[in-house]
């Protein structure tokens, strides 16, 4: 069974052995232009696959930007998408930036040791250096409105009316 096999393999060997490539290009031509296929028709099938293997891909690619979102790699741009999210008003973010400045207009006369504010958020995530910086006391400050802000930070607590009886 096995050499059967064998020589039914080698038969078809020499069988495409015995095939030139002139042959079948040459059959390939009598069989399109018998069947009434020409050049152009060809040259215009061919450009409508491509057309629509492209449109395929456009759209294919179109869903995928769709998917992921946007990557945002400017700070300004960040600290924007940032403030959105979180309850701050823009008076308050404008004291930050303003207890931001002071504190590094003081930190370098004073004492280099201490790290620069880079970003007013900082302030609200550490807030010993929030408190450091309304210690600087800086002149264009809303005392009312920082104040207001440090309750709601817990630094300081709202003082009690006393009882008069």
């Amino acid at each position: 069974m096995a050499s059967n096999r064998r020589r039914a393999r080698q038969d078809e060997m020499n069988l495409l052995a015995l095939v030139k490539q002139e042959d079948v290009f040459r059959s390939l031509k009598t069989d399109l232009t018998e069947s009434g296929c020409s050049s152009s028709t060809m040259i215009g099938l061919l450009a409508g696959g491509i057309g629509l293997l492209l449109v395929l891909a456009f759209f294919s690619r179109q869903n995928k930007r769709q998917a992921a979102p946007k990557a945002v790699n400017h700070e300004g741009k960040l600290l924007k998408e940032i403030f959105k999210n979180i309850p701050l008003k823009p008076a308050e973010h404008k004291q930050l930036r303003l207890l931001a400045s002071a504190y590094n207009a003081h930190k370098s006369q004073d004492d280099a040791s201490r790290p620069a504010i880079d970003n007013p958020l900082v302030m609200l995530l550490c807030p010993s250096l929030f408190a450091r910086s309304i210690q600087v006391k800086p002149p264009k400050i809303d005392k009312k409105l920082v104040a207001g802000m440090a309750l709601k930070m817990g630094l300081v607590q709202r003082p009690t009316p006393k009882n008069q009886g």
